[in-house]
């Protein structure tokens, strides 16, 4: 009884010890943007930020709130990963080269993690400086009858069911909308996916 007695205080003392130095450690990250003089919202020990950034309808508008209420230059924290705001644009012009990368992405395997949004630092300015002619003004003008004709379509369509007073999926059209000029003006393909929902290219 004794024995068993004596292995419960340990294993209990040293779990106390461990959630001690958890909390201790956390507090201390948690501190981080104080120590360098950054405003921020009060964290939770446990999560951070994180339920604050789900009370509202979505995480931007929350991000607007602190905007508005500790400046141009905030941080908060999701867990123990800490997330600086920075709406200040000269600062951003100023400091950009330094932080440029995105966050990590749980999706970090071939091929996934050889797209943009993975790619970082060189090799990320060498895909980008091979991209951005594609999408400069002059080219992105070039698709403007491209768009324009395929939102003609979607017009012809929302005004015979506004004639029929009858009800359609205006979420299913606009997906057959987005579909229609992607393959266009990405793809050079003719597709028709805002007339036809069993379109291939729309189930697929």
């Amino acid at each position: 009884m004794y024995v068993s007695l004596a292995l419960f205080v340990v294993i209990t003392s040293y779990i106390a010890v461990v959630i001690v130095r958890w909390a201790l450690k956390r507090h201390k990250r948690h501190n981080l943007f104080k120590r360098y003089g950054i405003p921020g919202p009060k964290t939770s020990l446990a999560t951070g930020n994180m339920n604050q950034l789900k009370s509202g309808p979505i995480p931007s508008h929350v991000i607007t709130s602190w905007l508005k209420e500790y400046g141009d230059v905030f941080g908060y924290f999701l867990g123990d990963m800490p997330y600086l705001v920075v709406k200040d644009l000269e600062m951003i012009k100023q400091d950009f080269h330094v932080f440029s990368n995105r966050q990590d992405i749980f999706l970090d395997m071939k091929p996934f993690n050889k797209t943009v949004v993975h790619l970082k630092d060189k090799r990320w300015k060498e895909v980008r400086s091979f991209l951005s002619p594609t999408f400069s003004p002059g080219k992105l003008k070039l698709m403007t009858d491209i768009v324009n004709k395929k939102v003609d379509i979607t017009l012809d369509i929302v005004e015979k069911h506004a004639q029929k007073n009858e009800m359609f999926d205006l979420y299913e059209l606009v997906q057959g909308l987005t579909l229609d000029v992607i393959a266009d003006c990405a793809l050079a393909m003719k597709t028709h996916c805002q007339e036809n929902p069993k379109d291939i290219f729309l189930i697929a």
